[in-house]
């Protein structure tokens, strides 16, 4: 998250004056110089009258129909804002940006700005739109979203000025996406925030089609995000999908600044196809072929507990990598955070190896309104995804090596950390493929902040009959 406070900006005095000139002196030299003003700024509310009046910043020049209020009036400031913390992102001087304004349009009434010529670059305006240093947005009925098509809109235009290029349609509206998502309290800008609650947000909901899309069986893998293609985005939930991706990635301690490093190489111009994938195979590279799987899982856990509020930081999975002691049928111990997502054992087992797990402690879960105990059985009074909070549970992460359809990391209804085993207080277990075991406490990923204390968890030789994996 990127935060800026927002200064007081001042509409620009002398454009006022020389509109007040130009309307008082009724002269042939002044039709003709309002004549040749107008066809660089058609419109300007101080020659064509109050219909569209024009909103100055320092980054750009908004043209609305809109009221007065203080919310459309301080969009310029808002703008402005963004712009710097746009820079801090992706990683570029804000000098590059000395000289750079858009021309933007927010619209109230369509035939208005047709009538007035400022919308003849607009093949078909549904949100937003942008073109070179030009942008549109139509009027919403949520402010927050206003101001979120609004910043969208400007990163596409910084990019195309800074970088002549916006690269593949993930990676190009998923940056959009990120960095127009915001909160703005109290004068000041924070980006690339997961929402709190879809109350702040309102008319945005991204969170929501993801849901829809796996509920329906339609999740994406890391792959598929990847491939989208520029007529999916036709429809929101493309635009989702690339934002939850570019969250995931800046959540990621091991990826932080490759989307903001990617930028130097974006082709210039209109990304073709063969572009796109020169562009993701050079992702690819940077994320690490070799853990492509694991990534993967990862991303599914990610998008398949996504939550507003989700908390990137206590959620994330801290270490993929393969466990670096291989169990040769000796007891081992090791503790469980309530306050984190999915922790690494460091244990590898085999397939068709049973083992039996038990596991003590009690621990907090939350402490409003009350403090609630809980040990590893969990709580019943609550659940998170069908099982109570508070719950201890296991999945086994198979190795980059591991082939096994049936362990796929990228299919949602096979993905390991979506699907694992209840552990509670004691389990024995046969492994049904080889990997690294994964313990977590079930809670909410927006609800693991407050937690505390920890679990102590075993693991032996089975001594009876064990449940047989899946």
């Amino acid at each position: 998250m990127i935060r800026s406070c927002i200064a007081t900006t001042l509409r620009n005095r002398a454009k006022t004056a020389i509109r007040f000139f130009v309307s008082i002196v009724f002269s042939p030299v002044a039709f003709f110089l309002a004549f040749c003003f107008s066809t660089v700024f058609p419109a300007d509310s101080g020659i064509f009258g109050s219909e569209i009046r024009t909103l100055e910043g320092t980054y750009l020049r908004l043209r609305t129909d809109l009221p007065s209020s203080t919310e459309v009036d301080g969009l310029p400031a808002v703008f402005d804002a963004a712009v710097p913390l746009w820079c801090r992102f992706l990683g570029i001087s804000p000098n590059r940006c000395d000289g750079w304004k858009m021309d933007g349009c927010l619209i109230g009434d369509f035939e208005r700005f047709e009538r007035a010529g400022l919308v003849r670059e607009v093949p078909d305006l549904r949100t937003g739109f942008q073109l070179n240093r030009k942008l549109w947005v139509l009027e919403q009925a949520s402010a927050y979203y206003r101001r979120h098509l609004l910043l969208h809109e400007g990163v596409h235009g910084l990019m195309a000025h800074v970088f002549h290029g916006l690269g593949p349609p993930w990676y190009a509206e998923g940056c959009a996406e990120l960095l127009a998502t915001h909160t703005l309290r109290d004068g000041k800008l924070e980006i690339g925030v997961i929402p709190g609650h879809r109350d702040e947000v309102p008319m945005w909901g991204r969170i929501k089609l993801i849901r829809d899309d796996i509920a329906a069986g339609k999740g994406r893998s890391l792959r598929d995000v990847l491939g989208l293609q520029p007529g999916e985005y036709d429809a929101p939930n493309a635009y989702a999908w690339s934002w939850a991706l570019c969250v995931f990635l800046e959540g990621q301690p091991e990826f932080t600044g490759i989307l903001g490093g990617m930028t130097n190489v974006l082709p210039p111009g209109r990304t073709t196809s063969e572009c796109a994938e020169t562009f993701n195979e050079r992702f690819y590279d940077r994320i690490g072929r070799d853990v492509r799987s694991q990534w993967e899982a990862a991303w599914i856990d990610f998008a398949g507990r996504l939550d507003y509020g989700y908390d990137r930081e206590r959620a994330r999975i801290d270490d993929l990598s393969p466990g670096a002691t291989r169990w040769n049928g000796r007891n081992h111990q090791w503790r469980v955070r309530p306050d984190r997502g999915w922790q690494n054992s460091g244990l590898r087992i085999q397939q068709g190896d049973a083992v039996r797990i038990a596991a003590a402690g009690r621990f907090r879960l939350g402490n409003r309104p009350a403090t609630w105990w809980s040990d590893p059985n969990g709580i019943t009074i609550r659940y998170d995804r069908g099982r109570p909070i508070g719950e201890l549970q296991m999945t086994i992460l198979p190795g980059p090596e591991t082939s096994n359809a049936n362990t796929a990391g990228d299919d949602y209804s096979r993905c390991p950390f979506l699907n694992p085993v209840s552990i509670g207080t004691h389990c024995e277990y046969t492994a049904p493929v080889g990997g690294t075991l994964f313990f977590r406490i079930n809670d909410s990923p927006a609800d693991l902040a407050d937690n505390d204390g920890d679990v102590t968890v075993s693991l032996e030789k089975a001594s009876g009959n064990t449940i047989p994996g899946s």
